[in-house]
């Protein structure tokens, strides 16, 4: 193993800087760094007695690699690489790999925090030492006022509170300056960070948070309605209880978090309407599975027992999406849905080589598009997944009565089938993506001209093919469509074409008899339908433009084709970046040329997550977790001056004492009401917080109206919130049917 400076002139230089002596204002010690050393080695050492799995990263031959933990000793410890054990002496470690193994060793047995945090303080490894108190905080076991004595004695360290202001542009709430030159990084420690799935490491991946920042300012607290309760339900607004149920209606989906035990995949209910009565709280569902997530058996059994931690899930945003397509540590890619959705609970396991870090569902649930490291090309790369909803094999009224994967469905999945990847130029660790189809929401006309279902439509017959290429169907199947990848550590914005994936789906299904046959012998195998790239190239999407901008952290793609389809994309700095995409909303050729930005809006600090606004063609909603701030822009033509450019400002913001860590939010599904409800996810704050933002009406129960806060006329009122075992980061839901 390399060292960049060598153990024992750092822990000279330690040793005086602490001098074994009480720091101002704590009553706790900060050792020597030998002696912290030896309480380190001690832990590993029992951490790797104990647990055959523990995983380290270290620097082995000069790279710094994720490696399996063998054993350790009082003068060295081993790992394995490449199915070699490899020894190394404590001694010829450097300071930064010895915290990476106490950091490897905590995730599995946290009663070693205090160990690692000693060494860190003593070593002056201060970032460190922070990052692994968040990690303790998180665990109740611990001792609380060992965890007070030394956040006094990193804060004494730091000669200030305690809170150190992220640098403008720095990429994960570090105090190191961000890179002076677009696309400079260290490929090392971007790939651990993709692949970090403990407490920090997800704090990291989301970057500063308000108190990175040195807050102080005063938050109000939205009002929050009292929680009523008749016959076992608990509710809100409306009542009293009626015996009959109405037209009931509810909202259910998947909540990922980083779980103190478990798995860290819940099933919740968003909202809820029966009786007369309507719930705007987040509840564990009164029937079909809370948690763990009901489909979670399926996934232990797909990934041979342990499915690993959750990453990321995705829906389609335009049509009915019943189940949401997750992504795990272990590259397994799974679904899940409702109390009344599901399907036969598909799954596939990514080769090993490719590390997961993010996914898309494009908007009508024909692909899941998921962005991977490629560790053997050390290539950022795009896996692209045709989606399958057959009521065939599981009856559901609304759906296909055959198997067509890869053509709009209402996501209740039967079926998945990876047909290949993307390259992505320049990149190696890819971190978010945004996908998306040229047609919006269609209605389906039967073969009477009125409104249908998928169920309605056969074709196998030419009549119904017909409609739907060219005829009263066209506008259901997307003919064109694009795809945004960004990576935050090499500031890249990708643009893909996904024309090429679209149209030969439509040529094979909405053509001749002789097209529609050959999907019909469907299967695993490359040559069956839908084909792998390998075998039809034509079907590969294909990268347009790779542009750069400055420490990328989220992205979004409109729903809406056309010439008016637009990329939008924020930065750590605060902005949001509004692209022209072209002719990529369109059947036309697109050109790298007619890629841009158009206009550009400050929303606040480090907006680490973008959320559709539903139902609306030019807003959206940005999470400022470093401003503890929900923001909602919205973006269009400037006026009718002569270069027509576009404006985006914000027209909306969202604060709240309880909203501790935003770091995602979603729009709430609300049949058989009127009204607009949001869900946000509050990492450190350990829970999901549902807002109401607008008068809610009953609209198929009677119509009656309720206002929001106590007299009816505040402008925002918080619908209650549910605590999780862990720290929330997605939420994904839908309409229950």
């Amino acid at each position: 193993m390399t060292l960049s400076r060598s153990t024992s002139q750092l822990l000279v230089l330690a040793a005086v800087v602490s001098l074994s002596t009480r720091l101002q204002g704590t009553d706790f010690t900060v050792p020597t760094a030998t002696q912290a050393l030896e309480k380190v080695k001690v832990f590993v050492a029992e951490s790797a007695a104990k647990n055959a799995k523990i995983t380290v990263w270290v620097t082995v031959f000069g790279k710094q690699q994720k490696v399996l933990l063998l054993g350790a000793d009082a003068e060295s410890f081993s790992v394995d690489v490449q199915k070699n054990r490899f020894d190394q002496k404590w001694s010829k470690t450097s300071i930064s790999d010895i915290y990476q193994l106490g950091k490897g060793c905590i995730s599995a047995d946290p009663s070693g925090s205090f160990d690692v945090i000693d060494y860190c303080l003593a070593t002056g490894q201060l970032k460190a030492a922070e990052e692994t108190i968040d990690f303790a905080i998180q665990n109740s076991t611990l001792s609380r006022e060992d965890l007070s004595q030394r956040s006094k004695a990193l804060a004494s360290l730091k000669g200030d509170s305690g809170k150190v202001p992220a640098k403008e542009g720095a990429a994960d709430g570090t105090d190191k300056k961000s890179p002076s030159v677009p696309g400079k990084m260290d490929k090392a420690t971007a790939l651990r960070d993709a692949t970090d799935f403990s407490l920090a490491g997800m704090h990291r991946r989301f970057g500063p948070d308000a108190t990175s920042y040195r807050s102080n300012e005063k938050f109000p607290e939205i009002w929050m309605a009292p929680e009523k309760e008749e016959k076992n339900r608990k509710y809100q607004i409306g009542g009293p209880w009626t015996k009959e149920a109405g037209d009931y209606s509810s909202t259910q989906g998947q909540i990922l978090y980083v779980p103190d035990f478990g798995l860290g995949v819940d099933r919740v209910t968003i909202i809820e309407m029966s009786h007369n009565c309507f719930t705007e709280k987040p509840l564990p569902p009164w029937w079909g599975g809370f948690r763990p997530e009901p489909a979670s058996a399926a996934w232990v059994k797909a990934a041979g027992g342990n499915p690993g931690a959750p990453i990321a899930m995705a829906r389609g945003m335009v049509q009915w999406a019943n189940s949401g397509v997750a992504i795990f540590s272990s590259g397994l890619v799974g679904v899940a849905g409702t109390c009344t959705a599901k399907g036969s609970e598909p799954s596939l396991m990514l080769p090993r080589t490719k590390i997961p870090t993010a996914i898309s569902v494009t908007p009508k649930n024909e692909f899941a598009l998921i962005t991977v490291v490629d560790t053997e090309k050390q290539q950022g790369q795009v896996a692209v997944i045709a989606l399958e909803s057959s009521a065939k094999k599981t009856g559901f009224a609304h759906e296909w009565h055959e198997d067509h994967p890869g053509l709009p469905n209402v996501a209740v999945f039967t079926k998945m089938k990876l047909l290949g990847y993307i390259d992505l130029p320049g990149i190696s660790v890819p971190t978010g993506i945004s996908a998306v189809g040229n047609r919006g929401f269609e209605r389906v006309s039967g073969a009477d001209g009125h409104a249908g279902l998928l169920k309605d439509i056969d074709l196998s017959k030419q009549g119904f093919r017909d409609a739907m290429y060219k005829g009263g169907n066209s506008g259901l199947a997307s003919s064109a469509g694009f795809a945004v990848v960004i990576s935050r550590s090499e500031d890249k914005v990708v643009f893909i074409d996904l024309q090429p994936l679209f149209e030969r789906m439509r040529d094979m299904y909405f053509t001749t008899e002789e097209n529609y046959k050959k999907t019909r012998d469907a299967g695993s195998e490359p040559k069956q339908w839908p084909y792998t790239f390998d075998v039809d190239p034509t079907m590969k999407p294909t990268v347009t433009a790779v542009q750069t901008i400055a420490q990328p952290t989220a992205v979004l793609a409109t729903v809406t084709g056309g010439k008016k389809a637009r990329a939008i994309v924020a930065t750590l700095d605060g902005k949001v970046a509004i692209y022209q995409v072209g002719d990529l909303g369109t059947d036309e050729p697109a050109k790298p040329q007619d890629i841009g930005v158009i206009s550009t809006v400050q929303v606040g600090r480090n907006p680490c997550s973008l959320a559709y606004q539903k139902h609306s063609n030019d807003t959206f909603m940005a999470v400022c977790r470093g401003d503890r701030e929900i923001v909602w822009v919205k973006h269009g033509e400037k006026g009718k001056d002569k270069d027509k450019k576009e404006s985006a400002e914000v027209v909306r913001r969202l604060r709240d004492a309880r909203m501790i860590d935003p770091v995602n939010v979603e729009v709430s599904d609300t049949h058989g009401i009127e009204t607009f409800i949001i869900s946000v996810a509050d990492f450190k704050g350990r829970k999901i917080i549902n807002y109401r933002l607008s008068e809610l009406r009953f609209a198929t129960q009677g119509g009656a109206k309720f206002g929001m806060g106590p007299d009816g006329k505040d402008e925002a009122e918080c619908g209650g919130y549910l605590e999780f075992p862990g720290s929330p980061f997605c939420i994904s839901a839908t309409n229950v049917n």
